[in-house]
């Protein structure tokens, strides 16, 4: 296994920066985000809740659909409000 691990890790080398730089931007802030909130409502203090909103977006067309990790991935085009 230690050569398989080898090989995959120069395969994926190239795409590190990338990858971490999505994360950065993405999971650890959407993380760091709800950290900020959990402390907020710990400290009595729910009026982020009022910023909350609600859209409505179009399925993605069926010939969009790809496999993914556990069968069939639909992507949605989210734009940030």
């Amino acid at each position: 296994m230690t050569e398989f691990y080898r090989t995959a890790m120069a395969l994926v080398s190239d795409r590190l920066d990338e990858w971490e730089a999505i994360w950065r931007t993405d999971a650890l802030t959407a993380a760091t985000r709800t950290g900020e909130q959990l402390a907020s409502l710990r400290a009595g203090d729910g009026d982020y809740l009022l910023r909350a909103g609600i859209r409505v977006i179009p399925a993605p067309e069926p010939s969009a659909r790809r496999f993914g990790m556990c069968g069939l991935l639909d992507t949605y085009a989210v734009r940030p409000r």
